[in-house]
């Protein structure tokens, strides 16, 4: 988990970094026309202002149904571009530690419908879970922890309420369906985002 957040950190201040570059750089150049240094710069410019990202904090539900089955507190981290009225795609990384051992990650490239501020969210992507199964040995019976996982299909739905201009928070409630037995997984999850 400390690597998510050390990861995170990083993005930030790599985002802050490009973004603080592209402000300082002139759109125009003084003889009135556009460069070919002047048009990437602009370029760049244009781009980081549709990018945002965002982390946040939830509680994260196996879907395995048996009394081992574990839930817990889950995290995750994100990057959002915004195609203005057609909608935002975006790639996330949610993690769940389930148990000592195991635990829940999803790989996520996702669509967003644009009707903000209603979030509509599908995607697809690598989804993975806990599970457990009762067994038989020679010196008695117990419960054996194991691992699904494989590509899956994620639905989403939330609320985006702006705080600042650039600062918004997002709850949202997601299914991770994964097609492989035992690998599917929800989460209930608050989402802080920060966008131009």
């Amino acid at each position: 988990m400390s690597r998510i957040l050390y990861g995170l950190i990083i993005l930030m201040l790599i985002t802050n970094s490009v973004n603080l570059a592209a402000t300082e750089i002139e759109d125009i150049s003084p003889n009135g026309y556009m460069a070919g240094n002047d048009i990437e710069s602009l370029n760049v410019k244009s781009l980081m202002q549709k990018v945002g990202f965002y982390g946040g904090l939830g509680y994260g539900l196996s879907g395995e149904t048996n009394r081992m089955a574990r839930n817990d507190f889950l995290m995750n981290v994100g990057l959002r571009y915004s195609f203005a009225k057609y909608g935002v795609i975006g790639a996330e990384y949610m993690f769940r530690k389930a148990t000592s051992s195991y635990g829940s990650s999803n790989i996520i490239g996702f669509y967003e419908l644009p009707f903000n501020p209603v979030i509509l969210q599908v995607g697809l992507g690598y989804i993975s879970d806990t599970y457990f199964r009762y067994t038989n040995a020679y010196f008695g019976s117990y419960w054996r922890e194991q691992q699904a996982s494989g590509f899956g299909f994620r639905a989403g739905v939330g609320y985006e309420i702006h705080l600042l201009k650039k600062l918004s928070v997002r709850p949202m409630a997601v299914l991770n369906l994964g097609l492989e037995e035992y690998s599917t997984n929800y989460g209930l999850i608050l989402n802080i985002s920060r966008h131009k």
